[in-house]
């Protein structure tokens, strides 16, 4: 006799069951079997019946992974910002409940689920460690405007990686100049091996060519399947995301254009990143390497160069060789160089207005700061179009609705863009998953390794000068600077704030785990020196 007729008579010499109650029964069976699938799919511990932490964030789990309710783009935007909900911008906001986008159907199946080595019954809930971060403190020392608090609330809702899946996502770096980027990308390199869509570059526009060379030793929808479904990440200075004035190789901006060319691409989402810099520090870097090519000109390079070492700057003595250089090139192989558009352009205003007036700004910072040569450096290098500063006026060409009229905007689309809170693609994300501060690599590197689980490697500092570009900048030319440059120090410290949250949020939560007896040393993916005690 089987087991279930054994249990049939039992309950028959006890009272007959109804038909009702049989239907019950097997309703509550039904149900368990697919709590129980659902636990095993996203790897989810079966908890203990006494464990009420894990079961309480089993519930957290299961509602991460619900589809986000359908709102209106009105409806979305939370704080700040009133626009036009017939002409809503190119992108989406993400709602306030903080549900993410569902990995994409075709290979949900395949999903690494993350937080598989972490210890659930150990760590404190998003919503503990929210209760324990001192949001006002943190608005007041980055100057935020009303609203900025419940922005870096929701921001803290949303840890950096949240949502993040090795097999679906592709990191994308969009490197702005003079950052740190390329310490970065060599970084990345070290870490995704083989995995780097082919024409990134460490301190480079993206390749094209080398990119149409992979497309045709790897056929991506033949043969090379496997090569491009492996691609984990991408750096590049070229934008990543659209815009009018820039109009890229074949056509299309960037991810648009490889979504085009790799149907596998299709199936991914392109998640970004970037670096901020303080604006005093990438302007002067700036004029330093890009403009006036200072470094080189006053003999400023040399390994292992002490400060105390670096010779005195004489900028007329730059500008001087800097015009020599520049009218030797042109007249060595003029068609060359007009074939190099920037190049091109800089010799035939040698020719026309003489060298002089050209490289006239690399001669004097009073010079250089009446220009406004690097002025709104932020401006479209980190996000796209938006924010916009201010002073510029509406451009009908460019967008719809001007979304950031005044510098209370720029911070709060700073704080949603940079955030992670803008969905600008609907169905492949294109939102900032992540980014560092330059003057803060270290911590954004610590969170980096912790949240996207991955091991540490050691850190780059390609390109870095011991003799700085500020050495020779008197204070009255950095107080005009920073006078003048409010748009990008509003970024700035919107950026600052974020991941002052971050930063406090990844801490509560491995005090909470020490708290329940892990050991520092065996927290997976916690680099060195990356948790001190207060």
């Amino acid at each position: 006799m089987d087991h279930r007729s054994q249990n049939g008579k039992q309950q028959g010499r006890a009272k007959a069951p109804t038909k009702g109650s049989q239907n019950f029964v097997c309703l509550l069976v039904v149900l368990s079997c697919f709590v129980m699938f659902v636990m095993l799919s996203f790897n989810i511990p079966i908890p203990s019946s006494d464990d009420a932490t894990v079961v309480s964030q089993i519930n957290e789990a299961a509602e991460t992974f619900a589809l986000p309710p359908k709102t209106s783009y009105r409806e979305s935007v939370t704080v700040g910002i009133d626009v036009d909900a017939k002409n809503p911008p190119p992108f989406l906001i993400a709602s306030a409940d903080n549900n993410p986008l569902s990995p994409l159907p075709d290979v949900v199946k395949e999903t690494n689920t993350r937080g598989t080595q972490i210890k659930w019954n150990s760590i404190a809930s998003v919503e503990s460690r929210g209760t324990k971060i001192n949001f006002d403190e943190i608005a007041t020392k980055w100057e935020l405007p009303d609203g900025g608090i419940d922005l870096l609330k929701e921001i803290q809702a949303r840890p950096v990686a949240f949502d993040y899946n090795k097999t679906t996502d592709i990191l994308s770096l969009r490197h702005p100049l003079k950052t740190g980027g390329t310490s970065l990308s060599r970084m990345l390199d070290e870490i995704f091996g083989g995995s780097v869509v082919p024409g990134s570059g460490p301190s480079a526009w993206f390749n094209y060519e080398k990119y149409k060379k992979a497309l045709e030793e790897h056929p991506p929808s033949t043969e090379g399947y496997s090569y491009w479904n492996k691609i984990g990440v991408l750096y590049t200075h070229t934008l990543l995301r659209p815009n009018k004035k820039v109009k890229e190789n074949g056509g299309g901006y960037l991810l648009e254009r490889l979504r085009k060319d790799v149907p596998v691409f299709r199936e991914k989402r392109f998640r970004l990143m970037t670096i901020v810099r303080r604006p005093l520090d990438l302007a002067a870097s700036n004029f330093y390497e890009q403009l006036c090519k200072v470094g080189r000109f006053a003999n400023q390079y040399g390994g292992g160069k002490p400060v105390s070492e670096c010779p005195p700057v004489n900028l007329t003595d730059v500008k001087h060789k800097l015009m020599e250089h520049a009218s030797n090139k042109c007249d060595e192989n003029p068609g060359e160089r007009q074939g190099r558009r920037r190049q091109g352009r800089r010799c035939k205003q040698i020719k026309e207005i003489g060298a002089d007036k050209v490289f006239e700004h690399c001669g004097s910072l009073d010079i250089y700061l009446e220009k406004d040569l690097n002025h709104n450096m932020h401006h479209s290098t980190l996000m796209g179009v938006f924010p916009r500063p201010p002073e510029l006026e509406d451009n009908s060409a460019l967008f719809e609705v001007n979304l950031t009229p005044t510098l209370k905007d720029v911070s709060l689309y700073t704080l949603r863009d940079l955030g992670g809170l803008v969905d600008y693609h609907e169905t492949y994300k294109e939102d900032f998953v992540w980014f560092a501060v330059t003057e803060r690599f270290k911590e954004s590197m610590c969170l980096f390794y912790y949240r996207f689980e991955i091991e540490h490697v050691k850190e780059k500092h390609s390109l870095y000068k011991p003799c700085r570009p500020l050495n020779f900048w008197e204070d009255k030319h950095k107080k005009i600077l920073v006078e003048r440059e409010s748009f990008d120090y509003t970024v700035w410290r919107a950026a600052n704030a974020i991941l002052d949250v971050r930063m406090d949020d990844m801490k509560l939560e491995i005090r909470s785990r020490l708290d329940a007896g892990e050991k520092l040393e065996k927290i997976p993916y916690l680099a060195p020196g990356c948790y001190v005690e207060n």
